[in-house]
């Protein structure tokens, strides 16, 4: 029969087995521990733990801890193999178990097994780093399924590439951008390149297409900036429109906008071959250091075009000019429609063999407001209608030179037969050389607020009587 013994200290010279209740405290146990244990077990074990102990094991174990622990292990063990309900490991013990759920561990868990240390995984949503050696990322799984990954470039995108985060901005699919946080500048040139470049100095697109195609769709300060290298650049895609369809102002918002000048003096952007129109853009659009250069002698649809453009600025440090035929302002001219802001003051020339068309070499159409501040001058024989059209509720405030034209200013046509009027403000304009000064009809507005200066006109003004003139 064994011994029980309740409430001792110490126990020597005991060849039997032994049941104990309480807490025993002692120095070191010899033998195998083949029983359970229900207390605490403080003292050092020489031999294997082999039954459960339900209070804290705080001494070194040199053999095997295989019973069921529910309280703490803060000594050493050469083995713990059973499940416990905590593990405080202080020691080197070699665990072999199931699930461990610690307050603490200690060490470097090098000797650690059965554990992917590149994932924090619950159940089928995990956080796992890959490292394949040139391709390594983060990637973030829910529901077995990869939504988001970093990319060895730092870049943060979906996992379809739907959307990223890269450096200063959100990108959609394609690389487009949705939201630009600072200023970027991008770079198109003739020896560029739309699949190969990158848009950088030394990698540039061939373009202004595939630039606006990388150009955010919302500015939160700053602008995007398209420099154009070289002293010349050929627009060679006719028809093109850049921006993206769809109503008015719900293109690319806010900020600076978007700039697109030379990259070094000024460059001459050749049209010969191809309009260039814009539509649907809510940011400013800004030029500068360029002298576009329409067609000359062809009848191209070549010239420049706005629609639904919320801002459109040509500095004065551009120029304008063209030889081919102005119809309606559609092939070597400029026109404007639903815009709502439109500052012009590149100067405009038209060589001496460029013929004229119905309309005028630049109409504004339903515009909120447009300041035209310029010299418009015409070459050789006089152009055959007007310089400058404004219909369809337009607001024109004009300052400058309109020399050897048939018609200085028209406000109101009648080519389709249901245009209307526009109202004009003159500031400063000068009339050289023309047949009309002004011709205003279709319930227009006319009114001066300094006398223009006037040589060789044959009518200053040519008012109708749905029109007024102050």
């Amino acid at each position: 029969m064994p011994v029980s013994i309740s409430g001792l200290g110490t126990i020597t010279g005991l060849d039997q087995g032994l049941n104990v209740t309480g807490i025993v405290t002692a120095t070191s146990f010899s033998g195998d521990l083949t029983g359970n244990v229900t207390g605490n077990l403080t003292g050092n074990v020489t031999g294997n733990v082999t039954g459960n102990v339900t209070g804290n094991i705080t001494g070194d174990v040199t053999g095997n801890v295989t019973g069921n622990v529910t309280g703490n292990l803060t000594g050493t063990a050469s083995t713990a193999t059973a499940a416990t309900t905590a593990y405080e490991l202080s020691g080197t013990p070699n665990l072999n178990v199931g699930v461990v759920t610690a307050t603490t561990y200690y060490g470097s868990g090098a000797n650690l097994t059965g554990i992917d240390a590149t994932q924090i995984q619950t159940g089928n949503t995990s956080v796992q780093t890959v490292d394949t050696g040139s391709d390594g990322h983060v990637k973030i799984t829910t529901e077995g399924t990869e939504r988001w990954r970093v990319t060895s470039d730092g870049d943060f995108q979906s996992s379809n590439s739907d959307y990223k985060i890269k450096g200063d901005w959100l990108a959609s699919r394609s690389n487009t951008n949705l939201i630009e946080f600072n200023s970027r500048t991008v770079y198109i040139s003739d020896s560029g390149n739309d699949s190969t470049g990158d848009g950088s100095s030394s990698s540039p697109w061939r373009t202004l297409q595939k630039a606006f195609d990388n150009c955010p769709r919302l500015f939160v300060r700053n602008a995007y900036i398209i420099r154009i290298q070289g002293s010349s650049f050929n627009h060679t895609t006719g028809g093109q429109l850049l921006g993206i369809s769809g109503s008015a102002h719900d293109g690319y918002t806010g900020g600076e906008g978007i700039l697109i000048r030379a990259d070094s003096g000024t460059v001459t952007f050749n049209l010969s071959n191809a309009g260039l129109g814009f539509e649907t853009v809510g940011a400013p659009i800004r030029f500068q250091d360029i002298n576009f250069l329409g067609p000359n002698g062809t009848t191209n649809y070549s010239g420049l075009f706005f629609k639904n453009c919320f801002v459109v600025i040509m500095k004065d440090s551009c120029t304008w000019s063209t030889g081919n035929q102005g119809s309606w302002s559609w092939t070597g001219g400029v026109r404007f429609e639903y815009c709502h802001y439109v500052l012009w003051r590149a100067n405009v020339t038209v060589l001496s063999n460029g013929t004229s068309g119905l309309g005028g070499l630049f109409v504004y159409s339903t515009c909120d407001f447009v300041d035209h501040s310029c010299n418009m001058i015409k070459n050789g024989t006089r152009w055959g209608n007007a310089a400058i059209v404004a219909q369809n509720g337009t607001y024109l405030n004009h300052s400058g030179t309109l020399d050897n034209f048939n018609v200085g200013i028209r406000l109101g046509t009648s080519h389709y037969g249901n245009e209307s009027g526009a109202r004009c403000v003159l500031q400063g304009t000068n009339l050289y050389n023309l047949d009309f000064g002004v011709i205003a009809q279709f319930g227009s507005d006319l009114r001066s607020y300094y006398t223009p200066n006037i040589q060789s006109v044959g009518t200053t003004y040519n008012i109708s009587s749905t029109s007024t003139q102050n």
